[in-house]
């Protein structure tokens, strides 16, 4: 099976026609949540959301990758720029560039200063496997522990909390 049928309009133009998104306008690019970043077209591992910051392009920016092998950089002196692209190894996929980071906010907090590198990848070039954070409570875990906590408040629906620990925990329902 060819790796470009059944792909979405956007991300072929990106990954094979070596487009970009517009900044500011791609899912990610402002995304905080914890996870891993992986090709939209093949699923290499690419990304870890601990080496994402705000470089303030508008692109979603890494200091580095999980795994160096799982890209191919090459020059690329189109639009009358000298850049490095950045492509799947695996599936050939066009996914950014890097370049030598230069963003007003290197130095700041969580922003790049040992490598000096940004890796700026187009949001369409992802498949996130991103957790959300609000914790949630397994059905098992409710029912061989939390349900024998003295801590429960057994009047409300047993995922609730009594006041005495609920301003610790925020619980969701699992079902």
């Amino acid at each position: 099976m060819d790796k470009k049928e059944n792909l979405d309009p956007e991300l072929e133009r990106v990954a094979f026609g070596k487009g970009t998104e517009a900044p500011f306008s791609g899912k990610y690019w402002n995304e905080h949540k914890k996870g891993t970043y992986k090709c939209a077209v093949c699923g290499a591992m690419l990304f870890a959301s601990e080496t994402k910051f705000d470089s303030g392009t508008g692109w979603p920016s890494f200091r580095e990758l999980i795994n160096m092998a799982n890209v191919v950089l090459k020059a690329d002196t189109s639009h009358g720029m000298d850049r490095t692209e950045v492509s799947c190894r695996n599936c050939g996929a066009h996914l950014g560039h890097i370049f030598d980071d230069l963003s007003p906010f290197a130095g700041q907090t969580g922003q790049p200063k040992k490598n000096g590198k940004r890796y700026c990848i187009n949001s369409v070039c992802f498949i996130p496997s991103l957790i959300n954070h609000s914790t949630r409570i397994p059905e098992f875990w409710l029912q061989n522990f939390v349900s024998r906590s003295p801590y429960l408040d057994m009047t409300r629906a047993p995922t609730r909390f009594s006041p005495k620990i609920q301003k610790f925990v925020k619980c969701e329902s699992v079902n």
